[in-house]
């Protein structure tokens, strides 16, 4: 199955669908599973390792800078930005 196939919306759904999730519980195992889910799923999709490579690479090289500024000026204690409701 080719990407370029597919509807546009339905990739920005699936897109949507996929990384929500990942934004809510922000942790290690949650990325790993994402990233072997991707390099699993790009040659099914149609998307080669140099493509993904490629388009991966700006995210690769920026998120040291992104890392660093936490570890700089992120608080120790780690507070909530915001809280889900509470269903008790």
């Amino acid at each position: 199955m080719n990407l370029q196939a597919v509807n546009p919306v339905a990739r920005v759904i699936a897109l949507l669908v996929f990384t929500t999730p990942l934004l809510v519980s922000i942790d290690l195992v949650s990325a790993l599973v994402s990233l072997a889910c991707t390099i699993i799923s790009a040659p099914i999709l149609g998307v080669s390792y140099r493509v993904l490579f490629r388009r991966g690479l700006p995210i690769v090289l920026i998120a040291p800078v992104s890392g660093i500024s936490m570890a700089l000026y992120g608080r120790p204690e780690g507070g909530n930005i915001s809280r889900l409701p509470s269903h008790t």
